[in-house]
């Protein structure tokens, strides 16, 4: 079968007649409806990939009453909406879900955590997923709407996350190795489903090296002044964490305000890693160690396991992204 070159020409009879089915049986195996059998489907959606078809927004609203539209919704709990955009993983993470949202013949919109009023979708990301009854999550669940999430959550959805289990021991590791022997978490909302995987694994590697845990959860949103204020209570006393670990580069920062303000040197007195790394803690005067959580991949997954969820085909219920290590200066004496 000879790819047609110029896509925007392909249409739905060139698909058929590829596929040897009538034009009804393409919409409805491209939109997810009719009483098709998973193989006729999966022929015609081979088809329509080897021609390259992408069905018009107008023609998805007809058919199967698609809208074309993805919606994505971040919960981060006390943190201010457009302060997401100064935080580099989320901005990764949505920049790369629209890419690939495109390339699928999907728009992609943001969310708030509460749905916003008169607006349909196809499908919904859900990152950082919370237990919050009136959350898009719940929402979306309730109303039969494909549903993805990026963090582990108790509900049945397949979600999409980082191998924190893998993770947090490593980083923990590179910590110890550096000279650490008291190493701090310092976490952000507990409520969030990655900060409360990394206090699992944290506790979990300190029992394992009989060490005390010591976790400062900050409050209010994932600010650098709300990391100072955390970091503070881990640095001051009279057992004084030697190593901190953050939950976000931004809380990172706040780390090195307050062992600035309290005359520690970085590295020689406390040693510090992040997960999420940035351009803000890689230039820093002592750039800080970071996890490379990995978002651009992690967007991509989630939405290709959406779109399909969306038409109908299989979808794995679990897909785990490995982060990456990015040892620098401020963990290494």
């Amino acid at each position: 079968m000879a790819r047609i070159a110029d896509r925007s020409r392909v249409t739905i009879k060139d698909v058929a007649r590829a596929a040897n089915v009538s034009v009804t049986t393409v919409s409805d195996a491209l939109s997810g409806n009719g009483r098709l059998t998973a193989k006729t489907r999966s022929r015609v959606r081979a088809a329509a990939d080897k021609l390259g078809y992408r069905p018009s927004a107008a023609a998805r609203s007809l058919v199967g009453a698609r809208t074309g539209l993805l919606l994505m919704s971040v919960s981060a709990p006390g943190t201010e909406a457009a302060s997401l955009w100064s935080i580099d993983f989320f901005v990764s993470l949505m920049t790369a879900a629209a890419i690939r949202s495109s390339t699928h013949g999907f728009a992609l919109a943001l969310s708030p955590e509460s749905l916003p009023p008169n607006l349909s979708y196809d499908g919904v990301i859900v990152v950082d997923p919370t237990d919050d009854d009136e959350s898009l999550l719940v929402q979306a669940t309730r109303a039969g709407v494909p549903v993805v999430t990026v963090g582990r959550t108790t509900a049945d959805h397949p979600w999409v996350d980082n191998d924190y289990p893998t993770a947090i021991p490593a980083v923990l590791d590179h910590l110890r190795a550096s000279g650490a022997r008291r190493p701090a978490l310092l976490a952000g909302d507990p409520t969030a489903s990655y900060v409360r995987d990394t206090v699992e694994h944290y506790t979990r590697w300190c029992q394992a090296h009989r060490c005390a845990t010591r976790i400062s959860y900050v409050d209010g949103g994932n600010t650098e002044e709300s990391g100072r204020a955390a970091a503070q209570r881990l640095l001051t006393g009279r057992v004084r964490s030697d190593a901190v670990l953050a939950t976000l580069d931004r809380l990172a920062l706040g780390v090195t305000v307050a062992a600035d303000e309290l005359g520690l040197s970085i590295p020689d007195d406390i040693l510090v890693a992040a997960l999420g790394d940035s351009t803000m803690i890689q230039h820093l005067r002592v750039p800080i160690t970071a996890v490379d959580l990995m978002p651009a991949q992690i967007a991509t997954a989630a939405i290709d396991s959406l779109v399909a969820r969306i038409n109908g085909g299989d979808v794995s219920r679990q897909c785990i992204v490995p982060g990456r290590l990015l040892p620098r200066a401020s963990s290494q004496r």
